[in-house]
């Protein structure tokens, strides 16, 4: 009996990584997330005296996008939104069939 952990060593070029070598279009599921910021407007308007803090409003955006179609969807927090991108995914099979790439713009 062999004990111990291996693994292989793969070299890549990364001037000659070609994603069609590695990703099937017709079984690539993309899900590209992102957060907004927006300014939050007020009923009235101010009589324009002192400076106050602005506030802002965030929401998570994320498309997801197979050969079926396009879907965005926004939510009001990245934990509400990973709630409704898994339940997507599982309700509409393509967790099982589709392979997953995810694109984040890393802020924050």
């Amino acid at each position: 009996m062999i004990k111990g952990t291996f693994c292989a060593t793969i070299n890549i070029n990364i001037n000659n990584v070609n994603p069609e070598d590695y990703e099937d279009s017709n079984n690539t599921t993309n899900v590209s997330q992102d957060d907004v910021l927006g300014k939050a407007q007020k009923e009235k308007r101010g009589t324009g005296k002192g400076q106050k803090s602005k506030k802002v409003i965030s929401n998570a955006v994320v498309q997801v996008e197979n050969k079926n179609g396009s879907y965005i969807f926004v939510r009001e927090s990245a934990n509400k939104m990973f709630e409704l991108i898994i339940s997507f995914l599982i309700i509409n099979n393509i967790l099982n069939k589709h392979q997953l790439v995810f694109f984040s713009d890393g802020a924050r």
